[in-house]
């Protein structure tokens, strides 16, 4: 079977590539949902208590949450999705149409540093948690000082 000459461009590219089709779009209760899973096990709550064991007030912490949850929201709302809607391309896809292939790369380098430094958040917290079970003294400096 010929493929006609207005397709062929499409060919060779993955299926991530292509617009996503629109009977696969979801409506607004779907992302509120995917939104709240992710920020209700993310890192607020797991740098909220690093904040806590360093001396931040709880009206502190509340109040960086809501103004930070509010501009998360807002961000979204008015800039990612328009764009998201409009292109119905994924953010790889878009920023490598728009910017090229170093962009890119460098894009997903500065993903992998970023989600180190919350990986490694997160292991501090969960380690805190163990010290209290196990009776281990605090860890008190920026590096290691015993086993």
């Amino acid at each position: 079977m010929e493929t006609p000459n207005q397709y062929q461009q499409f060919e060779n590219l993955e299926i991530e590539q292509l617009p996503i089709a629109k009977n696969k779009l979801h409506n607004w209760t779907h992302f509120a949902g995917l939104y709240a899973a992710e920020h209700v096990a993310a890192t607020e709550f797991v740098i909220g208590a690093t904040f806590v064991a360093l001396g931040a007030t709880t009206k502190g912490i509340i109040l960086g949450l809501l103004i930070g949850n509010i501009l998360a929201v807002l961000s979204w709302t008015l800039i990612a999705s328009p764009i998201a809607v409009d292109t119905r391309l994924s953010l790889y896809t878009y920023l490598n149409k728009i910017a090229g292939d170093s962009m890119t790369k460098l894009y997903n380098w500065a993903n992998v540093v970023i989600f180190t430094v919350i990986s490694a958040a997160m292991i501090t917290v969960s380690s805190t948690a163990v010290r209290f079970a196990f009776d281990i003294p605090a860890q008190l400096d920026w590096y290691p000082t015993n086993l």
